[in-house]
């Protein structure tokens, strides 16, 4: 855990203050705080107090600071949730932190909750959540947007805008092969920085790929060596079936 700065530490003496207040004032102090922080405070409340933050929370942020807090913490309230909040929880957050989460629901629930998303979200969601948790699949991200190394920087971008609506914001594009093997890959940055008018084959970088049933430890080495925004996962013949952020990657 990091030290706290005073300016954190005075935002969450306010915090708890509220916490006893109207639910209004509370609401407004929300907004200003980052999830992260949010989720680590979570630990320091009972049930009811983390029920009351969970409820005052918009969407986006509920659905943020959930993939963030400690099992012990998001357990019981994804529990409480209606099956309308838990709906939105599963459209704010990338595939990888949906598996996590619903693995803490029970069955009965994530079914209702899959029958309630887009059918090739849950198709997606289903197929991930049958990899060992343990394994690099089973912390992979399915939901990515793939481009070929025959177009331009302004098409990827465009393919982005166009499919990218479930991937992660701030991620990067995987270029594939005709066979769907990582061959390459464009990070936000190399989006941003380079014309729309470069080859992503002159730009893109070389990536670097693990296999789904590699256990997901393994996935730090190459992560933390090669300071990689996202890892491929492929499966036996080298197909990309999903990427570990470097986020997930530090086991």
């Amino acid at each position: 855990m990091t030290p706290e700065t005073p300016d954190i530490t005075a935002l969450k003496e306010q915090f708890l203050e509220r916490l006893a207040g109207a639910a209004e004032e509370l609401q407004v102090l929300l907004k200003e705080v980052h999830p992260a922080d949010l989720a680590e405070w979570l630990l320091d409340l009972g049930a009811e107090g983390r029920w009351g933050v969970l409820k005052g929370l918009e969407s986006e942020a509920r659905a943020e600071t959930l993939a963030l807090a400690e099992d012990s913490v998001r357990a019981p309230l994804l529990e409480r949730m209606s099956l309308e909040q838990l709906t939105e929880v599963v459209q704010e957050l990338p595939a990888d932190d949906v598996v996590d989460l619903l693995a803490l629901v029970d069955d009965v629930v994530t079914e209702e909750v899959l029958r309630s998303v887009e059918a090739e979200r849950a198709a997606g969601l289903r197929e991930l959540s049958r990899y060992d948790p343990e394994t690099a699949g089973g912390v992979m991200n399915s939901e990515l947007v793939t481009v070929s190394a025959d177009l331009r920087v302004g098409d990827a971008i465009k393919r982005i805008k166009i499919e990218g609506e479930e991937a992660e914001e701030g991620r990067g594009v995987f270029v594939v092969d005709e066979e769907g093997r990582p061959i390459g890959y464009l990070s936000d940055r190399q989006l941003i920085t380079h014309s729309i008018h470069e080859d992503v084959a002159e730009v893109m970088a070389q990536p670097v790929s693990i296999t789904s049933d590699a256990d997901q430890e393994e996935a730090a080495g190459p992560v933390q060596h090669y300071q990689l925004e996202e890892l491929a996962v492929v499966d036996a013949p080298g197909v990309l079936l999903g990427a570990i952020a470097a986020r997930r990657a530090t086991f």
